[in-house]
């Protein structure tokens, strides 16, 4: 899953730039931000705090592999 593709589809959806993310992303630099989207390693709470700086919200679904059976998480 590439997380980053996905940040930047949403990010062009609503016409956000990096630096308007970095900062309300924890008062980060925009090249520290973006070095945090080269690298493709997020922590969930980066994403969601990334997300919801953009106004989505973040769900979580676990799915069985061996039944395709959903759960989501709360």
């Amino acid at each position: 899953m590439d997380i980053t593709k996905t940040l930047k589809m949403l990010m062009l959806d609503r016409d956000v730039k990096q630096v308007d993310i970095a900062n309300e992303f924890k008062g980060m630099s925009k090249h520290t931000f973006n070095n945090l989207l080269r690298r493709n390693d997020y922590k969930l709470n980066d994403i969601i705090k990334i997300a919801g700086i953009m106004n989505y919200d973040v769900k979580l679904q676990f799915v069985d592999t061996k039944t395709d059976k959903i759960i989501n998480a709360e």
